[in-house]
């Protein structure tokens, strides 16, 4: 058995799963579809289209797959617009 102890292998666990990216305040595809009624590949179509006229930023968030496994899955957070300035 190595020199390493449960610990610190406990440790090098979490610090890797906090380097992970995890925008909480984003939306994944089949979270985007279900708040919509759309199907995912809609869904898909449409937060590409938000990202790509600026609206939306592509991001990651930690999720489960259909077969419960933790991933980090492709997610969306849409960018609030610039308030307009006043010109005097």
């Amino acid at each position: 058995m190595s020199g390493i102890t449960r610990d610190e292998w406990l440790k090098a666990l979490t610090e890797a799963d906090e380097a992970v990216a995890d925008d909480r305040g984003a939306v994944t595809i089949a979270e985007f579809a279900a708040m919509f009624g759309l199907r995912s590949h809609v869904a898909s179509y449409r937060l590409r289209n938000m990202m790509l006229k600026g609206r939306a930023v592509r991001t990651s968030k930690r999720g489960y797959d259909v077969a419960g496994r933790l991933k980090t899955l492709t997610a969306y957070r849409l960018i609030e617009p610039e308030a307009k300035r006043k010109t005097a």
